[in-house]
């Protein structure tokens, strides 16, 4: 009797131990898929952008991104934004605004 019940515990066992190692490379390949998915930055004028309204976006041909906004053009080279600030005095009239790129 005892080598029949030994083996019905251990056919449970090994259904128990097939059951958790589905259910761990189900959970691996979820994890995996999301590592793998694409990340963006979100840039605001509160991390290096000198306005949260952008009016232009253009990339040149050395992969630099300039930016438009209220307050001057950015230059963004993958790390780090340059800014150009628009003059701060204007001539009675006159709006110095950049619009386009």
């Amino acid at each position: 009797m005892k080598p029949r019940i030994m083996m019905i515990s251990m056919k449970s066992n090994l259904r128990t131990m097939r059951y958790i190692g589905l259910l761990l490379m189900f959970i691996f390949c979820l994890t995996a898929q999301n590592m793998m998915a694409q990340r963006g930055k979100l840039f605001n004028s509160d991390n290096q952008l000198s306005s949260n309204l952008a009016t232009q976006v253009f990339q040149d041909s050395n992969g630099f991104i300039w930016i438009a906004t209220r307050n001057g053009l950015n230059i963004y080279d993958g790390y780090n934004f340059m800014v150009i600030r628009k003059p701060t005095t204007t001539v009675t009239g006159s709006t110095a605004t950049i619009s386009t790129v």
